[in-house]
């Protein structure tokens, strides 16, 4: 929705009367709280005759009654009663707007409708002065509110929402707008495992005020922070919510299957290794057969493996001169771990390996 500056454009108590002079007043009671554009204003005028020009314009405050124009527009001619114009007029945060109307003939008032008011401030000049106004000094009429009105387009508001859903690998990110500042918006995130992000989503269009918009990312590393936050544009600008950040939920452990030593006619130590627990310790295991459907486990040694500890298990009663098929496992809270499956020969009942002479072994071996 649109932010307004100034007061709203109705039939009020009283009539800044105008007829023989140039008057121009600066409304105080409702200063600009956003930058952006004022797309609209809003007139309340009791007027004899219609008049033109009329200039709506945005003032800065240098102090004290000093003003200078930021940006002015005509808006003529206005008409007895409501008057609505669609205007272009750069506004920042504590501007105010003001009204420039022209002399007209005796007897040809312009009424500016305003109340008293004992909380407001409200500026005029009688001078025969002209936009642009560059630190000029206003009278300070002190107490009124008058009946000019502006609605602004500014950038939006939006806010990062919490994470939600989170596994080892996916989340989906959440935000919400705000405030579109009276423009549809689009809206997406920025997502990364630094602060500096280096992903975003893909825009998504059509979002206005009060609405929430969410996306699910995928192919996270398990068990890791990602940092991510929502971004909105308009045709103003585009803005950031905050930082949120969640912790992936830590997957299986990675392990390794590591070669087999100390081969024998009968028996073979197997080994593996725990590449990465995943933030928990594991306890691990083998499995083994003479395919590779494997179909034998090793007890589970209990010890408590982190990341980069080896473990390692003998395994007896093997025949001599057959394959034999393995791998390495890893488990704890998060889930189980599987190393790849390896193999190996034991040796023959004569002590040689694959039909080779023992003698010719150690040859080899030497």
């Amino acid at each position: 929705m649109a932010i307004d500056i100034g007061a709203d454009a109705i039939d009020r108590v009283y009539a800044a009367a105008n007829a023989s002079f140039k008057l121009c007043l600066i409304e105080g009671s409702n200063p600009a709280t956003v930058a952006g554009t004022v797309r609209k204003v809003y007139i309340y005028m009791e007027l004899s005759v219609a008049c033109n020009p009329v200039y709506v314009g945005i003032f800065t405050h240098q102090g004290s009654n000093v003003f200078s124009s930021r940006d002015h527009e005509n808006v003529g001619p206005l008409y007895d009663g409501i008057n609505e114009k669609d205007v272009d007029l750069d506004v920042e945060i504590g501007d105010y707007i003001g009204l420039l109307m022209p002399i007209l003939a005796t007897g040809n008032g312009i009424d500016l409708d305003y109340d008293a008011s004992w909380t407001n401030n409200y500026w005029r000049t009688l001078a025969d002065s002209n936009f642009p106004y560059t630190n000029y000094t206003f009278d300070n009429l002190g107490k009124r509110i008058i009946s000019l009105y502006g609605e602004i387009d500014s950038a939006p508001t939006i806010t990062t929402d919490p994470a939600t859903a989170i596994t080892p690998h996916t989340a989906t990110l959440n935000g919400t707008l705000l405030d579109d500042g009276g423009l549809v918006c689009e809206v997406r995130f920025e997502w990364g495992l630094t602060g500096a992000y280096g992903n975003t989503t893909a825009w998504h269009g059509g979002y206005t005020t009060g609405m929430t918009f969410q996306e699910r990312i995928y192919n996270l590393p398990g068990g890791v922070l990602v940092y991510f936050r929502a971004v909105a544009r308009n045709a103003i600008g585009t803005t950031y919510g905050a930082q949120e950040r969640f912790n992936t939920i830590p997957r299986e452990p990675i392990i390794t299957t590591d070669p087999a030593t100390q081969i024998s006619t009968g028996s073979a130590v197997l080994n593996g290794t725990v590449i990465d627990d995943m933030g928990a310790a594991c306890r691990t295991r083998f499995e083994y057969g003479g395919t590779s459907v494997l179909g034998v486990e090793t007890p589970w040694d209990m010890s408590g493996f982190a990341t980069g500890a080896s473990f390692l298990r003998t395994i007896v009663g093997l025949s001599p001169g057959d394959s034999f098929f393995y791998r390495a496992i890893g488990e704890n809270r998060y889930g189980r771990g599987y190393g790849a499956i390896r193999s190996f020969t034991t040796l023959n009942a004569d002590g040689s390996r694959s039909g080779f002479p023992m003698e010719l072994l150690l040859l080899t071996e030497d």
